[in-house]
């Protein structure tokens, strides 16, 4: 395992993706730094990219050519009967919307991160994960919940949020799994309500096989607050602990509605935080 430190002060492993070498010295996994000071962030830590790629229309991103967003999404998303359901049922009904992204390297590593189905058109499915997740490959494997794989590009990034794009052919996805697919489900004029009161939240993250790694529940203690590290954006707060491989994984409270997205953790004198992008961040 590779250990930074700065500043005298461990470095939380941003979008917390377990970071190991082999011999030749490949990355294993993507992972995002987040200093624990207000001096500037590093390079590579994505925070501060400069390059923006068009994102594909209609995909709900913040990049050059978007549409705007709607302000809800229903029908195929993940819903539950509210208070009636443990955030454990909430988690297991949002599994066939989440996917797992993989890049294996020219010298026998590999770069993994977390994702979830946006948007399924007629003939692409759109994924959002985390730009530093897919950020130096334009190919990659994509997962989904029963352990099917094909193949997905990157369609695009954000150049302030840590938001990123991969599109799937649809006619690459077996109907039979097609058809159990679901995007997730939003309600952006609802999340503009929400005030400073805790809100139990819930991340699920899948293996290739379509197993559950594992499961995180916790809060999502500011949907939007000022982040130190970036470039004066607000970010979304939680606590739940995230782990390695927890990038670009769906935030969804206890009615089943995605409400952010995480991107990193980082440690100060109080401890951990845990960040999201907020979804208006996400939709725009």
């Amino acid at each position: 395992m590779l250990t930074l430190w700065g500043i005298g002060l461990f470095l939380g492993l941003g979008g917390c993706a377990e970071q190991t070498q082999d011999a030749a010295g490949e990355e294993s996994r993507t992972t995002e730094q987040i200093p624990q000071s207000t001096e500037q962030m590093p390079q590579d830590s994505g925070q501060t990219g400069a390059e923006t790629e068009q994102m594909a229309p209609g995909s709900g991103q913040t990049g050059t050519g978007t549409e705007h967003a709607v302000q809800s999404s229903e029908g195929t998303g993940v819903e539950t009967d509210g208070a009636e359901d443990t955030m454990e049922v909430v988690l297991e009904q949002a599994l066939p919307s989440v996917v797992q992204i993989y890049h294996e390297t020219p010298e026998g590593g590999h770069t993994a991160g977390s994702g979830f189905i946006m948007e399924m058109t007629d003939d692409t499915v759109y994924l959002c994960t985390n730009r530093h997740v897919i950020a130096k490959y334009d190919d990659w494997d994509v997962y989904f919940y029963d352990g099917t794989c094909v193949t997905g590009s990157k369609a695009g990034t954000d150049d302030v949020y840590d938001v990123g794009v991969v599109a799937v052919d649809r006619t690459a996805i077996p109907e039979e799994v097609l058809e159990k697919l679901k995007t997730v489900s939003y309600d952006l004029a609802s999340w503009e309500e929400l005030g400073n009161a805790e809100l139990p939240v819930g991340i699920v993250r899948i293996g290739q096989e379509g197993n559950v790694l594992h499961t995180l529940t916790g809060s999502l203690l500011r949907k939007e607050t000022e982040f130190l590290w970036g470039q004066g954006e607000k970010e979304t707060e939680v606590r739940m602990a995230v782990t390695d491989g927890d990038s670009g994984s769906a935030v969804f409270d206890e009615n089943g509605k995605l409400v952010s997205m995480i991107f990193g953790c980082s440690q100060d004198a109080g401890g951990e935080r845990d960040w999201g992008v907020p979804l208006r961040a996400i939709m725009l």
